[in-house]
């Protein structure tokens, strides 16, 4: 799968645009808190929902399978005077070790087994919730 989102990143431009994604938006509106909660974004992609989180004052750490979307990123952040914490691995085999107060995905967990995204739920030090039908 890495090389199949290597290649739609491969291009000079976002493959998906540098503006977060609605879902991004509308999540951090009606339930982010105020205190800036430590925000894992699983499946970052070119990162922009990430840059998105760190600009409205979360700490973030973007998560993603491809070496060439999370280049892109790290590119921006540092462009933008942001510190955010990319990895590039394979979800389904990398184990986190750190623990998030909000789990964020926008179109990669049905890329993961579900005993794998409860895992990844119980990481989550706040309870997790309802939105557009998905649970986050």
């Amino acid at each position: 799968m890495s090389k199949f989102y290597d290649e739609k990143y491969s291009n000079e431009d976002s493959y998906w645009g540098k503006l977060p994604s609605s879902m991004a938006r509308i999540f951090f509106q009606k339930h982010i808190p105020d205190n800036n909660p430590n925000l894992l974004d699983i499946g970052c992609g070119e990162g922009r929902d990430s840059v998105f989180f760190a600009q409205n004052g979360c700490p973030v750490t973007g998560f993603d399978v491809s070496e060439v979307g999370v280049k892109k990123p790290i590119a921006l952040a540092q462009g933008l005077n942001l510190s955010i914490n990319f990895i590039q691995a394979d979800i389904n085999q990398y184990r986190l070790e750190t623990s998030y107060d909000v789990v964020f995905s926008s179109g990669a967990l049905h890329y993961i087994p579900e005993n794998l995204r409860k895992e990844i739920i119980a990481i989550t030090r706040i309870s997790p919730i309802q939105v557009d039908s998905m649970c986050i």
